[in-house]
C-alpha cells in the first residue's frame, strides 16, 4: 500500500495510475477495518 501511495505521488503514467485506482476500493476497506481495529482498542 506505501509503494502504491509512493508511485501515486511520482507517476505520470496513465496505466499506471488506472492500476493504482483500480486498487482504491481493497485500500478503502483495509483503512476501514484498520480504524475499527482502533477504535475497539481505544474503548478496551
Amino acid at each position: 500500500m506505501i509503494e502504491q501511495r509512493n508511485l501515486t505521488s511520482h507517476v505520470y503514467d496513465e496505466s499506471e495510475i488506472k492500476e493504482i485506482l483500480d486498487k482504491k476500493d481493497i485500500y478503502q476497506e483495509a483503512f476501514a477495518k484498520l480504524k475499527e481495529t482502533g477504535q475497539g482498542l481505544a474503548e478496551a
